[in-house]
This record gives C-alpha cells, sequence and structure tokens, in this order.
C-alpha cells in the first residue's frame, strides 16, 4: 500500500489583512506539504476525499457570517460530515468569539469544532482560556522580513510630518470597535505632554468611526488602508506601538510591531500577558479604570530603545521553519527529511516526529 499524500486544506490560504495564513502555509510547503485552497462544500470534500488529509481552519466565522442561522447550521453539519468522510480537522484558535459582538450559530459552529478538532493555541493563557479543552500550543511566528524595512526613522517621522524629537506613539492595523480606541483617545488627550504625538493608522472596518473634527492636535489620523511597503513609515516612526484592545486572544498587530523591532503598550489579556516576560511590552489591567492612561505615562518615560531590541530579539526567535514542523505532528504527517537542508533541521524534525500532538 502505497504512502498516503501530505495534503492539507488551507481555511483560507491567504488573506489579505494578515500574513499569518500566507508564512504558516509557505514554510509547511517548504517541508514536504502540499496546501491547497480548502472549500467547505460537499461536493467538494467528497471530490477530494483520500487525498487531503487536513482541513486546517482558522477564522470559522468567515465562512457564515453574511448568512442566517440556517448557513451557520449548515456549516456545522459540513463540518460533522467531513470528520465522518476520514478528514482530520484542525481549528488554531485566533479569537474566542467573533470581534464584532454575536454572529448567529457562530456558537455552534464552535462547540461542533471543539469537539471533531484538534486545536491549536498561541500560548497557555490562550489554552487557559479553553476552559481546560485540550489544544496543542505553537506559538504565533514572527513576520520579521515579511515586509520592506529600510527607511530609516528621521525619514520616516518625516514622511508623517513628525519631529524628531516628538515621543510617538503609533496605533496600527484596522480601526474596530472592540479594538478600544475611543478609549486610547480619551486617555491621550489626559496627557500632559505637548511633545508626545499619537498616530492612528489603518482603514475603518465593522462600522467603526472616528471624528477627526474634535480630536487632540497631538493626534495624527491615517485612517486608509496601509499597503505593505508603507507599514514601515508607521512602524519606523514609532517609539512604541500602542494597542488598546478591550477583548483578544492573540495579536497580529502585536507580533508586527515586535518584527519591527519596537515596544508594545497592550492590556494584560490573553497572549498579550505573556509579552511581560520578555520586557519588550508595557501592560496594564483593562479592568482598572486609570490603567491605559497609566501606562501611557509610563511609555512617555520608558527607554524605548531598550523595549525595541527586546523586541526584535524575541521577534527573531520565533522561527516559522519550527512551526511549521510542529504542525506536522499535530497533521499526523511524518516530516519529508530530504527537503530539510541543514543536519540540525533534520534532527529536529525527527525528534518532532516522534513527539506527542498534544505537548506545548
Amino acid at each position: 500500500m502505497g504512502r498516503r499524500p501530505s495534503v492539507v486544506a488551507a481555511f483560507p490560504r491567504r488573506l489579505e489583512s494578515n500574513p499569518y495564513c500566507e508564512l504558516l502555509y509557505d514554510h509547511l510547503e517548504r517541508v514536504g506539504v502540499e496546501v491547497v485552497d480548502g472549500r467547505s462544500g460537499v461536493r467538494w470534500l467528497f471530490a477530494h476525499r483520500g487525498r487531503v488529509r487536513v482541513l486546517h481552519f482558522h477564522w470559522p466565522e468567515r465562512h457564515f457570517r453574511r448568512g442566517a442561522l440556517g448557513a451557520a447550521l449548515g456549516f456545522a453539519l459540513r463540518l460533522v460530515l467531513a470528520r465522518a468522510l476520514g478528514y482530520r480537522v484542525v481549528w488554531t484558535v485566533h479569537n474566542l468569539a467573533p470581534h464584532e459582538g454575536r454572529v448567529r450559530g457562530d456558537g455552534i459552529v464552535r462547540a461542533v469544532l471543539e469537539r471533531i478538532a484538534t486545536l491549536v493555541v498561541h500560548c497557555p493563557a490562550a489554552r487557559a482560556a479553553l476552559g481546560g479543552r485540550p489544544a496543542v500550543v505553537i506559538p504565533h511566528g514572527s513576520y520579521v522580513g515579511r515586509y520592506p524595512n529600510a527607511m530609516a526613522p528621521a525619514a520616516a517621522r518625516a514622511r508623517l510630518g513628525l519631529e524628531a524629537e516628538d515621543r510617538v506613539l503609533v496605533f496600527f492595523g484596522q480601526v474596530r470597535p472592540y479594538k478600544g480606541i475611543d478609549e486610547l483617545l480619551g486617555a491621550f488627550a489626559a496627557l500632559p505632554a505637548p511633545g508626545a504625538r499619537l498616530v492612528i493608522a489603518g482603514q475603518p472596518v465593522a462600522g467603526a468611526a472616528l471624528d477627526g473634527t474634535a480630536m487632540d492636535e497631538r493626534v495624527r489620523l491615517h485612517l486608509r488602508h496601509v499597503p505593505d511597503a508603507e507599514v514601515q513609515v508607521f512602524m519606523n516612526a514609532a517609539d512604541l506601538v500602542v494597542l488598546p484592545y478591550r477583548a483578544v486572544l492573540s495579536s497580529g498587530a502585536a507580533m508586527l510591531a515586535l518584527s519591527f523591532g519596537r515596544g508594545i503598550v497592550a492590556p494584560r489579556v490573553g497572549c498579550l500577558a505573556e509579552l511581560e516576560r520578555t520586557g519588550a511590552a508595557i501592560l496594564y489591567d483593562p479592568a482598572v479604570a486609570d490603567g491605559l492612561a497609566a501606562a501611557l505615562r509610563r511609555a512617555l518615560d520608558a527607554d524605548a530603545a531598550a523595549l525595541g531590541e527586546r523586541a526584535r530579539r524575541f521577534a527573531r526567535s520565533l522561527s516559522w521553519d519550527a512551526i511549521a514542523r510542529r504542525h506536522l505532528a499535530v497533521y499526523g504527517f511524518t516530516p519529508s527529511l530530504t527537503v530539510l537542508a541543514r543536519p540540525s533541521d533534520r534532527a529536529a524534525a525527527e525528534r518532532q516526529a516522534g513527539s506527542s500532538a498534544s505537548g506545548v
């Protein structure tokens, strides 16, 4: 009997607003896994049975958010069918619930996934948030090298109309209600720091809106989609990156900031809480009324260069090659040792192949 192919269907293979899936699956292909774009239709499931072995989901609400309850129920039933047909189902739990509030049927879909899928999370805190359900902890990979990064801080600030001596805090990412930007604006307005600047860069989505007419004059708004080539402008202009999320499990924006060597200000929740040990984050308790404001005051006095160096060192430790190989065990695949260039890589893959898929 021949060896079964190592084929994964990705849901999704790429996402315009976040390079996570692109980097994960590109590196999986380097270690011998074939990755195809997934479809959850019944015909697709039957047509690919026997060739595709794994269905890997990330944000399940993307598959039914525009539909009614029936759409969610249909998706849940297709998940059960996929498992009955012999597919292994994997779900990377990036968030505990949809960010923009309740989506009809989402709880049903997540309950089904919790029972039939192998769960992957990015940190022990995220696993704890699942309430005791078994999950594999695989870190979020870094974005080092994913974006152009040749612009000096002085040039980046000049591009944004900022002065070299300004103390610059940057919020970067899609402007969405759950990200707490209103709270950030209020806390920043109360800072008695004329040399401080707050830059907000990102496309408003999900009904989010900011009224620029009433803004503190120290605030700079760039409310638009930021192309990949321009990400370096905002990251390199920053002293620190502020992410005042109301609720979060893991954060690609935090990883982006760390990858550019920028310390962050963030709530002590989810995987962000575990950044405290890196020395690259100023964290606060979001349940404390003055928590964010106090963190911003600390940020203005912090050694941004030291935080940035720790951020850069931590981000560089998060190898996508190692992360891809850890997914092999989750998928139940045997590493293809012929595609691993260095002897040390082959030895690591051999150790991983013999390890349990349920560990940290």
